[in-house]
């Protein structure tokens, strides 16, 4: 058992591939034009997640529920909301959740952006029977416990190490252990898997290695 990278993006041109020990990869894609390429890819350890970004809207629900149809394996994502880029908040959420029904229907996991629109965001989470990954989740950390209770996982990217120790302490305090999953966002990240691990354990007073096992578990237990 290595760890498990709970979004980042391998189909993307910048993408340089994994760190040793990479065991679970949940690949997500922005668009419809990333599809077909995360469908040819062929690995035991890559679960494949189909979505339309609130920055690249378009419309594409009919293949996206089509691939839901022929592969029991695909799940939704990186889909989501977006205050502060993209197009108005209104016309995010009807695509939004769109595609969060298409993953209740057919009992696929949501993987999620969310940038200043918690509100929203749970109460229309709230609407929905839907296991989601809060992507690249850092608080605030009253909403952890709400979104928990709508059955939420919390992926913690490397962009949490701009916050102070003490601050990131708080977080990682507030969120059930079993609903903890750690992430890269690659190619989009600052640092790899393997130094996130290592400063996450010490702020956490865990080894390492717990930690990247806890994940990992996560991870799997997420995915039906």
């Amino acid at each position: 058992m290595g760890y498990a990278d709970s979004h980042l993006h391998i189909t993307d041109p910048m993408f340089e591939g994994v760190e040793l020990g990479a065991s679970l990869l949940f690949a997500c894609t922005a668009s419809s034009k990333e599809w077909g390429a995360l469908s040819s890819i062929d690995s035991k350890g890559i679960v494949k997640f189909y979505g339309i970004h609130p920055w690249y809207p378009e419309d594409a629900l009919g293949r996206l529920e089509t691939i839901l149809q022929n592969d029991k394996m695909a799940h939704v994502g990186e889909i989501g909301l977006d205050s502060k880029r993209g197009p108005p908040l209104d016309d995010q959420i009807e695509l939004f959740e769109a595609q969060l029904a298409l993953a209740e229907k057919y009992n696929r996991v949501a993987n999620i952006h969310m940038i200043g629109c918690e509100s929203e965001m749970l109460k229309i989470l709230r609407g929905h029977k839907v296991t989601c990954i809060l992507h690249s989740f850092s608080g605030p950390e009253s909403y952890v416990k709400p979104f928990a209770e709508c059955g939420c996982y919390f992926s913690i990217s490397p962009r949490i190490h701009d916050k102070s120790e003490g601050k990131i302490k708080t977080l990682l305090d507030a969120i059930p252990e079993i609903r903890l999953l750690i992430e890269t966002d690659a190619p989009y990240s600052p640092m790899g898997m393997n130094e996130h691990i290592q400063r996450l354990s010490k702020i956490m007073s865990m080894e390492p290695r717990k930690l990247e096992q806890l994940t990992f578990v996560n991870a799997w237990n997420a995915i039906p």
